[in-house]
């Protein structure tokens, strides 16, 4: 049975989440060579005292009404003046003192002795939040480590443990870039963060569950149709089924998509995403399987040309055909075949002469498009060729054209923005949640108001701390 508080926080808590309509997490695989960044740790203005707070009262824990004695030594060895500070000022204030992100020490309490959720803890689980000075096998009732005793001194030193791992990381067993074996497996720490965390819990399973942890809690979900980089490095992934497709080389970016529209990202939040299948061939491209077939990629699909008269009908270039490996081919899904009677298989922008109508013509069907602004955003560079309404009409007709996902919208008489994530446009809630995200406002396409009441209306988007 729930007490009065639990219930009240439960109905809190559902309210919360449903304000904060957030994208599921998919479990990806456990990397143990890298958990979070260098600057995640560091990142000490993460979260306010009120954000803080907030994250606290819609957990299903105690800390939102726990307070503690503030103790301990500063970073300057000097105490720390003894005070009642509630749970979230503890986290806030140690974390502006050691300059390590309060996200960072609000997951480590729960990995070690899960206080944001436990809504029963023991006095023991806040004696000993962070598991300091606990070695494997100790026992907490050691007089040796009784000056460590304490909620406020378990967060605090813990961060100034991490912030002196990160200032002297050469000074301790596991170190950036060199290999060990952690409970039967091979890992080399990527970072000083990561090496720092091994120091700190030299185990696989804590660390996977930090990580874990993290993950659900403060790891950035991004729509589908995103276009995700790693600050500095060269690869490019697109984010689709809720899987990182790595695109193999900038020829094939370009060929599909708007590099403009590529988001900087920490490697933890891409990460945090399963591996999906690669975009290795160029839009539009004619490959040749080992076996001499040839198809024409559209697209995530393969078209077969299923004859050299085809191929020769159509016009195509024989010198245009690239040779590729059936592992290219099969990231791909089987599309409708290019036979003699296909028409523009490539596709085409044919507009009505007598209303100046727009159609996207492919494979005997035209579909409408309702602004110039469509015409930009999906096709770029291609032409508009105009014909009659006669030859229109041979043309069976077909849904409107949807705009591409990973767009930014806006209309004439509004300031909402959205983005266009599975063929609908999703509300980015506020400011911060387009800023959190890494979107540029350059990037923000204005739509006439006629064209935005038919787009189709997806979930709300926001980040929350």
């Amino acid at each position: 049975m729930l007490n009065k508080k639990q219930k009240i926080k439960s109905a809190i808590f559902a309210l919360f989440s449903l304000l904060l309509v957030a994208a599921p997490v998919v479990a990806a695989d456990f990397n143990p060579n890298y958990l979070i960044s260098d600057e995640e740790l560091r990142d000490k203005d993460a979260m306010t005292d009120i954000t803080i707070q907030k994250f606290l009262d819609g957990q299903s824990g105690t800390l939102d009404t726990y307070t503690c004695l503030a103790q301990g030594k500063d970073q300057n060895d000097n105490p720390i003046t003894e005070r009642q500070v509630t749970a979230a000022q503890a986290f806030y204030e140690i974390a502006q003192r050691w300059n390590i992100s309060p996200r960072f020490l609000l997951v480590l309490v729960q990995k070690e002795q899960s206080l944001i959720t436990d809504n029963t803890p023991k006095q023991s689980q806040y004696d000993w939040a962070t598991g300091y000075a606990v070695c494997d096998g100790c026992s907490t009732s050691d007089p040796a480590i009784q000056r460590w005793r304490g909620f406020y001194k378990q967060v605090n030193s813990a961060a100034a443990q991490f912030d002196y791992y990160l200032q002297n990381p050469s000074g301790f067993r596991f170190k950036k870039g060199l290999t060990y074996t952690i409970d039967g497996k091979s890992v080399t720490p990527a970072n000083d963060t990561t090496a720092a965390m091994y120091n700190y819990t030299p185990h696989l399973h804590g660390n996977q569950n930090f990580n874990e942890i993290w993950t659900n809690w403060f790891t950035k979900r991004y729509p589908d149709g995103s276009l995700l980089q790693v600050k500095g490095e060269a690869d490019v992934w697109y984010i689709q089924y809720d899987t990182r497709r790595i695109i193999k080389s900038k020829a094939v970016l370009l060929s599909r998509f708007n590099i403009e529209q590529i988001i900087q990202v920490s490697k933890s939040d891409l990460e945090a995403y399963p591996t999906g299948w690669p975009i290795s061939l160029a839009n539009y491209s004619l490959v040749r399987s080992p076996h001499g077939s040839i198809y024409l990629i559209v697209d995530d699909e393969r078209r077969l040309i299923t004859s050299d008269a085809v191929f020769k009908k159509i016009g195509w270039n024989p010198e245009e055909v690239m040779d590729v490996a059936d592992v290219d081919l099969n990231n791909y899904f089987e599309g409708l075949p290019i036979t003699e009677n296909s028409v523009y298989p490539q596709g085409a922008l044919l507009k009505n002469k007598a209303t100046d109508n727009i159609y996207f013509v492919k494979d005997g069907v035209r579909y409408p498009i309702l602004a110039q602004e469509v015409i930009a955003i999906n096709y770029p560079g291609r032409k508009v060729v105009t014909i009659s309404p006669e030859e229109l009409e041979d043309y069976q007709l077909g849904p409107q054209i949807k705009i591409k996902d990973g767009v930014l919208l806006k209309t004439e008489t509004m300031s909402q923005v959205y983005v266009v994530s599975g063929g609908k446009i999703r509300w980015i809630a506020d400011e911060k949640t387009f800023n959190d995200l890494g979107y540029r406002w350059s990037n923000i396409i204005t739509i006439p108001d006629t064209v935005f009441v038919l787009l189709e209306q997806g979930e709300m988007l926001m980040f929350a701390d």
